[in-house]
């Protein structure tokens, strides 16, 4: 048996559908302070068959509460998502590439010197974060698809441009790094571009798959690193002259065909509801203030010409 002291605490606690039964446990103030201060026998939240409140199953998991639909959901977000996630494994795809081939790459560019060879593998993680500032800038004020059509432009030109350098050249070595710092810089709009695009494509219900949907990072990521260790598996199964010759190419230059795929996809790519909202809400904020800009800007002028603005406009006379 609970105390008379403690059922007013166990009332609160309890679902909402019992609420007019806690609400005869609770004093008026203790009504009141608990936001329950209306007659006990106002409508309630219907119940469900289960004998749950029909407001507590709409803010359960659908996870939890349908597995079936929200599988279902989840297919049909990454099946509706191949441009983001061939792009994402061209990012990480040129990421690793890189490092797979660093040894062939310190004889040709570096003169052997890993070190220098491993720095310039890190340029792009300190190009990263300008990156997601800079296109992220860009899918904020130009929209989402924008940002990620120009992270797939400066991600596949930066790769096949690595394969395309001529070992001879005179200062190859500072193009090579150049050529990393775009591919930093597109590889940090592109993951935070593809986070904010999956989480705004879901549409109203798009809470209930939300991590999911930011999941496509593992999900392209798995792929891409694959890709590139079998490539690179492959060329050092070659001679080394050969390696050293052409073969070393080969990782940089397979991109092009991905980076071409996903230029054409992302072309199709819809913009989201959610940033056409907020570009819409933000157009006519700007046409209510520049009305209201030119309605002061009239009534300054009247003004100065000895008129009263508004009495005039109601059909007052002028004084």
């Amino acid at each position: 048996k609970v105390s008379s002291s403690r059922q007013p605490f166990a009332a609160i606690g309890a679902c909402s559908c019992s609420a007019p039964l806690a609400r005869r446990a609770l004093p008026p103030v203790a009504r009141m302070a608990d936001g329950m201060g209306h007659d006990s026998g106002s409508p309630q939240p219907p119940k469900s068959k289960s004998g749950a409140c029909a407001a507590d199953v709409r803010r359960a998991p659908l996870a939890r509460t349908d597995p079936k639909e929200y599988w279902k959901r989840v297919r049909v977000l990454y099946a509706g998502s191949g441009a983001v996630i061939l792009g994402n494994v061209l990012e990480w795809y040129d990421w690793t590439a890189y490092a797979y081939m660093e040894d062939t790459i310190s004889e040709l560019f570096m003169d052997g010197r890993d070190s220098a060879t491993w720095c310039v593998f890190a340029v792009p993680f300190i190009a990263r974060p300008l990156g997601s500032v800079l296109l992220g800038w860009v899918g904020d004020t130009f929209g989402r698809t924008v940002a990620l059509n120009a992270a797939i432009w400066g991600m596949a030109l930066s790769t096949v441009l690595q394969g395309c350098l001529p070992v001879e050249l005179p200062g190859a070595w500072m193009i090579l790094v150049a050529l990393r710092i775009v591919s930093g810089l597109s590889a940090g709009g592109e993951s935070a571009g593809v986070n904010t695009y999956m989480t705004e494509i879901g549409g109203a219900g798009r809470d209930h798959t939300l991590v999911a949907a930011v999941g496509v990072n593992n999900v392209s990521g798995s792929l891409a690193f694959f890709l590139a260790n079998a490539v690179a598996l492959l060329v050092h199964h070659l001679p080394l002259a050969t390696q050293r010759a052409w073969a070393w190419r080969i990782p940089f230059l397979l991109a092009a065909p991905v980076g071409i795929v996903s230029v054409l996809l992302r072309r199709r790519m819809h913009e989201t509801a959610a940033f056409r909202e907020m570009h819409a809400a933000r157009e006519r904020e700007r046409s209510v203030g520049g009305a209201s800009d030119a309605a002061r800007s009239s009534n300054s002028s009247d003004e100065e010409q000895g008129g009263v603005a508004w009495p005039a406009r109601a059909g007052f006379p002028p004084p």
